[in-house]
């Protein structure tokens, strides 16, 4: 009898653990993880950031963001001095110094009725060596 007991608080338990479970996954809204890629550097590299795009997608323009500053534009020419951006839609980082350390979002806004999409680049600059 004491084993019946002790067998029957296990399903009990396990039936809880299966439940909060569940309950977690269910609470998840996937449509709002936007997976980040991580680029690692050093100073003083050239880096490409690609912005993936689908070849059928009709694209109205690219914009590329550094944290929360505009650092270039496709339907405009807005070329700075550490930034340059490709016609395929990648950004180039010239010359990277620790300012560069951010995150990168890439914006591509398409013709209606489609929205908007985005990506994310986190750029992680590492310190020089010094030889």
């Amino acid at each position: 009898m004491f084993y019946t007991a002790i067998t029957m608080d296990r399903v009990v338990f396990k039936m809880l653990v299966i439940f909060f479970s569940t309950l977690t996954l269910t609470s998840c809204d996937i449509d709002k993880v936007k997976p980040s890629i991580l680029v690692k550097t050093r100073q003083g590299e050239k880096v490409l950031l690609p912005c993936h795009i689908a070849s059928n997608v009709d694209i109205k323009s690219v914009k590329w963001w550094k944290n929360d500053k505009l650092v270039a534009r496709s339907d405009s020419f807005m070329e700075t001095n550490n930034f340059y951006l490709h016609p395929n839609s990648t950004l180039e980082i010239r010359q990277v110094t620790l300012e560069e350390d951010a995150n990168y979002t890439c914006q591509v806004v398409r013709t209606e009725p489609w929205k908007p999409m985005t990506q994310v680049i986190t750029v992680q600059v590492l310190c020089k060596f010094i030889e």
